[in-house]
């Protein structure tokens, strides 16, 4: 798969800001901002180009497969816009408040009628693996709007270890900070994952947030790369919450097993050869 030709025509733009100290909301002034714009993005940094450019050839690659592997609608009838901040301390004036503090977290996608929009962290481990988490949300709010919010985040962080080597993709490789946090905490049981909440303080504090983002990934993985028969399972219990059936029913007559009782998932990396 060609890397950068096929999908990028890039150009760089210096943006002068002009904001006064009193528009808290806006970038200081003297800073220096690029834009680059892909075939399919529109991105705003202040974290240098070769982070920015890299950020957006690994965004376009994975919106690609995407495009050939499913069947997902990948076109948005407004612009999607990607604000990559160069470290944590520029990013946290724009972040999401929780409890009226900004909350601890590394990127967010929002999306409404006048556009969508990514914001992210480039000083964190892997800024593509967080632009990646935020794209498949902008993908299932579009395309999977009813999924549950742990479903939801595992599916995220399933994709955060997408990978493209030569004509081999990689989907749902091992993620080392969850399989340590899986090793250590205690689970969560699965009517409470279930219940899990956007103000839920699982969902929102750093001291708490990981065991409920590495069991939701470790149980996305289990149902849906593991064996047919669960996959199937999953496919039905999904279509029940669609329809409006609880959770924990629509988990326990699809899979014939009780929340409570369902056995840990194992942990297991797969394969999609690339036609």
């Amino acid at each position: 798969m060609r890397r950068v030709g096929a999908f990028l025509a890039v150009a760089f733009v210096v943006i002068a800001t002009s904001v006064t100290a009193a528009e808290i909301s806006l970038p200081k002034p003297g800073q220096d901002w690029i834009e680059l714009r892909t075939a399919n993005f529109r991105f705003f940094s202040n974290a240098g180009r070769t982070a920015t450019r890299r950020v957006a050839i690994d965004l376009e690659e994975l919106r690609a497969v995407l495009a050939e592997l499913t069947e997902y609608d990948l076109h948005s009838p407004v612009p999607t816009s990607i604000y990559v901040f160069k470290s944590d301390r520029s990013f946290r004036p724009f972040k999401i408040l929780y409890k009226d503090r900004p909350a601890e977290l590394s990127g967010y996608f929002i999306g409404d009628s006048n556009g969508n929009f990514i914001a992210l962290n480039a000083d964190s481990p892997d800024a593509s693996a967080i632009v990646y988490h935020e794209y498949v949300h902008y993908v299932s709010a579009n395309n999977l709007w009813y999924l549950p919010l742990w479903f939801s985040e595992g599916l995220a962080e399933l994709y955060e270890s997408f990978t493209v080597e030569g004509d081999t993709v990689y989907i749902g490789l091992p993620i080392i900070r969850h399989v340590a946090v899986l090793r250590r905490a205690p689970l969560i049981p699965l009517d409470q994952l279930f219940a899990v909440a956007r103000d839920s303080e699982l969902y929102n504090e750093a001291d708490r947030k990981g065991i409920f983002y590495a069991q939701s990934w470790a149980l996305v993985h289990y149902l849906l790369l593991g064996d047919e028969e669960r996959r199937q399972q999953l496919f039905r219990y999904l279509g029940m919450v669609r329809s409006g059936v609880g959770e924990d029913l629509a988990f326990a007559e699809a899979l014939q097993a009780s929340p409570v009782t369902f056995p840990p998932p194992p942990r297991a990396p797969n394969r999609f050869p690339m036609s």
